[in-house]
């Protein structure tokens, strides 16, 4: 066998030895990676190609400001993908635990109550606490979140010219906290 390559073990299909470390499965076998897209045409199942997993994910930042401005996520195949991955569990956890990062340094803030530029947003968190530990439990949940709401809170967190990042920005950091709390109920996204 030729150096960098190795059989597969502990899987039931033949061994391909043209895909490098890869089992070959049969369709049946593939995990469920179909997109379902809805348009003026009806309903389509769409299999994403590499090139649309590696577009949903370098412009991530786009797709989440669409999100927060109400485009379907099922009207592109792109931002489906993007809204599929920020609603796994795990980007959910990764999420709350930069709020509790967050309220963390709030905490510790109150308690020294130390001057400096780097902490000058901290009163704010402090002030706005329970709305922040609110949204942490909701991402915490094992209840399914609206893909708007989850991309509000990732736009709060990452926004580096709001108020949990800039001094001199305008915003009550509870109130983004509660509006982003609103959006994550899942029947935010349903049209009336």
């Amino acid at each position: 066998m030729l150096s960098g390559w190795f059989a597969p073990t502990g899987h039931d299909g033949p061994y391909d030895p043209h895909r490098r470390g890869v089992p070959h499965r049969s369709d049946e076998e593939r995990p469920h990676d179909d997109v379902i897209l809805l348009d003026c045409f009806g309903v389509h199942v769409v299999r994403p190609t590499l090139v649309d997993r590696l577009v949903a994910r370098l412009t991530a930042d786009r797709l989440d400001r669409a999100l927060v401005a109400g485009v379907a996520p099922e009207s592109q195949l792109v931002l489906a993908l993007h809204a599929r991955r920020i609603a796994t569990e795990s980007s959910r956890r990764r999420l709350a635990d930069v709020l509790a990062r967050l309220l963390e340094a709030g905490q510790e803030w109150d308690r020294t109550r130390s001057p400096g530029p780097a902490i000058a947003v901290l009163p704010r968190v402090w002030a706005a606490r329970d709305d922040l530990a609110a949204l942490e439990q909701a991402l915490l949940a094992p209840a399914p979140l609206s893909a708007r709401g989850i991309a509000t809170v990732r736009r709060l967190l990452r926004d580096g010219e709001g108020p949990l990042y800039r001094y001199e920005a305008t915003g009550d950091v509870g109130a983004m906290a509660r509006d982003a709390l609103r959006t994550l109920e899942p029947t935010f996204d349903w049209s009336v």
